[in-house]
């Protein structure tokens, strides 16, 4: 089963993809790198309700809630518990998990989407880092994921993995959606 959830990219297409992202150009240069799990957020509000904030309100709100931490140095998170937080601000419920085998996984996205960490240096060497994804489903022995980073796929929408790709590249963690 795949779930029907739009796709959601993190760096809107066009020229000043910052009006898109619903902030200025400086917002959007700094931010950017960080909104994946906004991204996903985005994706699944959409999905139950018809509409969305942009990305950059929804940036400020779950920051204001302490999914995203502002330091010297630049911006950590996003952190999965507060964001548990956030998505329930929208009626979506979820939970997080810490160590997620393949099994598990598959159960989880039978009941609904999964936000998964996966390790940027398993999909290519010069990242690092994590990075949320939003898995929608299955098709056949493949995961659907819509990675709104573009890094699994050309367009990033319904990119198609087998069960050991994405389990090469998970961090094992995330967060489950029960009810939306």
């Amino acid at each position: 089963m795949i779930h029907d959830i739009p796709f959601v990219a993190k760096r809107p297409p066009g020229s000043a993809p910052w009006i898109a992202f619903g902030g200025s150009r400086a917002d959007y240069d700094q931010w950017v790198p960080h909104v994946c799990a906004m991204a996903c957020c985005r994706s699944l509000i959409l999905a139950r309700f018809g509409c969305a904030p942009d990305l950059w309100g929804l940036t400020q709100d779950a920051a204001s809630m302490g999914v995203y931490v502002e330091e010297v140095g630049g911006i950590r998170g996003a952190f999965h518990n507060p964001l548990v937080d956030f998505l329930s601000e929208f009626h979506i419920r979820t939970y997080r998990f810490g160590s997620q085998r393949s099994d598990a996984l598959a159960a989880a996205v039978a009941a609904g989407p999964v936000l998964l960490s996966i390790d940027l240096a398993a999909v290519d060497r010069q990242h690092r880092g994590s990075h949320l994804v939003l898995v929608v489903g299955r098709d056949g022995q493949d995961y659907v994921v819509h990675d709104n980073a573009r890094l699994l796929g050309e367009t990033g929408e319904g990119c198609r993995l087998s069960a050991e790709r994405l389990e090469a590249i998970s961090n094992a963690k995330g967060i489950a959606v029960t009810s939306w």
